[in-house]
C-alpha cells in the first residue's frame, strides 16, 4: 500500500495463517465503543501519533475514552486502529492527520517523502480499510454513492480494486483538504454501519 508493500505476496513465509491473523486482531482490539476504524499509515508517521514517551497516543486514549493502537512493524507501513464512539473516532482521526501534517511541515530533515503521502501541505491521505462486502455500499448502485460523496465532500476517493494481501480488506483512499477528507471519512463510517455486519469470512489485513 505504501512503497512497494502491495507487491509482496510471499505471506506463507510468515508462518501465520489467515485464521491466526484474524484471531490475533480480535485479541488486540479492546472494544470501548460502537465504531472501529483501521487506517494504513506510513511507518514514518507513527512517531507523530505516538508522541514522545507515548504522550500523544495516551492523550488520545484518555481524552476520548478510546482504544488507539499503532503496532510496530518491520515493513514500510503500520496499521492505526481506533475504537470508540463514532464521533470520538472521527475527532481522533482528525487530530491524528492534522498532527501528521504539522509534523511534515516542521520536519527540517524533509519529513515524509512525497510518495509516502500523495497529498499537499494542509491535505490528508487517509487509506481506510473496508471489508470487501462493504465496498459495494460505499460505491453505491451505478457509482451513485461515491459520486455523491465526492461532490458533497469535495475530495478525491479511490477504491482499490484488489483486497490487501492475505486479507478480506480493501482500501478506500481519501485525498484532499483535511476538513473535507474527515467529512468524507465520517460519512463512510455511517454508510458501513448502515450496511450491517460484514458478510463472509473476516480476515483483517496485517502489514507484518
Amino acid at each position: 500500500i505504501f512503497g512497494q508493500n502491495m507487491q509482496r505476496t510471499e505471506y506463507t513465509g510468515l508462518k501465520r495463517t489467515n485464521a491466526e491473523r484474524a484471531e490475533n486482531a480480535q485479541k488486540k482490539s479492546r472494544l470501548v465503543g460502537d465504531t472501529e476504524a483501521r487506517i494504513v499509515i506510513p511507518n514514518k508517521a507513527a512517531g507523530s501519533i505516538i508522541g514522545k514517551a507515548g504522550h500523544n497516543i495516551n492523550r488520545l486514549r484518555n481524552d476520548y475514552n478510546a482504544n488507539v493502537t499503532v503496532p510496530d512493524c518491520s515493513g514500510p507501513e503500520r496499521l492505526l486502529t481506533v475504537n470508540a464512539d463514532k464521533d470520538n473516532v472521527v475527532t481522533i482521526v482528525n487530530d491524528v492527520f492534522k498532527g501528521i501534517d504539522d509534523h511534515r511541515a516542521n520536519d527540517t530533515r524533509g519529513g515524509q517523502r512525497k510518495d509516502d503521502f500523495n497529498c499537499k501541505p494542509g491535505e490528508a491521505d487517509i487509506r481506510l480499510l473496508v471489508h470487501q462486502s462493504h465496498v459495494g455500499a460505499v460505491i453505491g448502485k451505478g457509482g451513485f454513492k461515491i459520486k455523491e460523496l465526492k461532490e458533497n465532500c469535495n475530495c478525491t476517493i479511490k477504491v482499490h480494486p484488489d483486497v490487501c494481501p492475505g486479507s478480506t480488506d480493501r482500501v478506500v483512499q481519501l485525498i484532499g483538504p483535511i476538513d473535507n477528507v474527515i467529512q468524507c471519512f465520517s460519512s463512510i463510517l455511517d454508510i458501513i454501519k448502515e450496511a450491517g455486519p460484514p458478510r463472509g469470512p473476516i480476515v483483517p489485513y496485517d502489514p507484518e
